[in-house]
């Protein structure tokens, strides 16, 4: 253990003896969100501009790192760091695997984001996509920002799927401003459950749409997270963004408390006498 634990606790307990750092007992985070049913997770742990990425989901898939895609601390959700994006050739690449073939089931898309200004008219940020949506029926792209082709003026959440040759949009109305300021964090997800598709911000339902094209691309394409390929990579996300997670179930069908999956872990220690004791902790390795 070489980092800081900051500890908050309402346990009355007076201690005759300071703690020891080897009696901590760290216990894994029930809310982890590192399940069965997760496709792939890529959260911020790395050191400061470390280019260094790994998918923390059990397929442990290769994730490579383009431009000056990074890690960062001085701007972090809750874990060691988070990962910037400067909109200039920045983006992750995660090797396809048959895990990513969502097909016509359910899904849900979900990441947290950082910004310092909203996306100018006209102008999107793609959080993760996955193949060519100009070329291969199956694959598609999920972000946010303003388009004339999204139905009207307004930020929106958007998810795009190629099928039968062409990219069918689904978009979210517009994204109230008093829940999208700069230079906070915001959870973003889009979620299938049956044919019911549902877009959130904050945990808060935004819109919702049938849609049952599959998610599965005709040419086994890899992901990306933070750009939108074509010819060449465009709608390049510009921020800060951690929890990137893909799963294989629809994890959200109304309104919810999005939580930081990955905080920290609880602590239990021993006090001289051997009681143990748990305080709430959050950890930085």
């Amino acid at each position: 253990f070489d980092g800081t634990a900051t500890f908050n606790s309402t346990n009355t307990t007076t201690f005759n003896q300071p703690v020891q750092v080897n009696d901590y007992i760290a216990l894994n985070n029930a809310n982890s969100g590192n399940d069965a049913n997760t496709v792939l997770l890529i959260t911020g742990d790395g050191t400061q501009d470390s280019q260094d990425f790994n998918d923390l989901s059990a397929s442990d898939h290769t994730v490579t790192a383009s431009g000056d895609t990074n890690h960062i601390r001085t701007t972090r959700l809750a874990n060691k760091s988070s990962i910037l994006f400067d909109e200039v050739d920045d983006y992750l690449t995660v090797t396809h695997s048959s895990a990513f073939d969502l097909g016509t089931g359910d899904f849900t898309l979900e990441a947290w984001v950082y910004f310092d200004d909203k996306p100018d008219s006209s102008e999107i940020y793609r959080i993760v996509s996955q193949g060519r949506l100009d070329t291969n029926n199956g694959d598609w792209v999920w972000g946010f920002g303003s388009s004339d082709a999204w139905g009207g003026a307004g930020l929106k959440m958007n998810l795009a799927i190629r099928s039968g040759g062409v990219a069918i949009d689904v978009s979210s109305a517009a994204i109230d401003p008093v829940n999208w300021a700069p230079y906070t964090w915001h959870h973003l997800a889009v979620s299938r459950s049956g044919t019911d598709l549902r877009f959130f911000v904050n945990g808060a339902e935004i819109h919702s749409a049938t849609n049952a094209l599959s998610l599965t691309s005709s040419a086994t394409s890899d992901i990306y997270v933070g750009a939108h390929r074509t010819g060449t990579f465009i709608e390049e996300f510009s921020g800060v963004m951690d929890e990137i997670r893909i799963s294989n179930v629809a994890r959200y069908t109304s309104d919810f408390t999005p939580v930081y999956r990955h905080a920290g872990q609880d602590i239990k220690f021993k006090d001289g006498s051997g009681n143990t004791h748990l305080l709430e902790s959050r950890i930085n390795f």
